[in-house]
């Protein structure tokens, strides 16, 4: 699997705790068609086509945790 930009991987955070495309723009303070480069991206080196299979993906590969994420993205805010 080809590795995430720190970038990606804070994007990624946001789509594991479920957040819309604008919310994460508005928490990293980039815009929403940034983060939808960003989720193309994302999709492409997970292999997913969709959020959820990303977030799924991600959590159960061990390259983030819900809790992590929880952690750093919402300290963001």
């Amino acid at each position: 699997m080809e590795k995430l930009s720190k970038r990606e991987f804070e994007v990624l955070e946001g789509i594991v705790l479920g957040f819309s495309n604008p919310k994460i723009g508005e928490i990293l303070g980039i815009s929403k068609e940034t983060v939808k480069i960003y989720v193309r991206e994302i999709f492409r080196k997970l292999d997913a086509d969709n959020r959820v299979i990303a977030a799924v993906a991600a959590v159960k590969s061990g390259i983030i945790s819900t809790a992590e994420a929880k952690k750093h993205f919402l300290y963001k805010k």
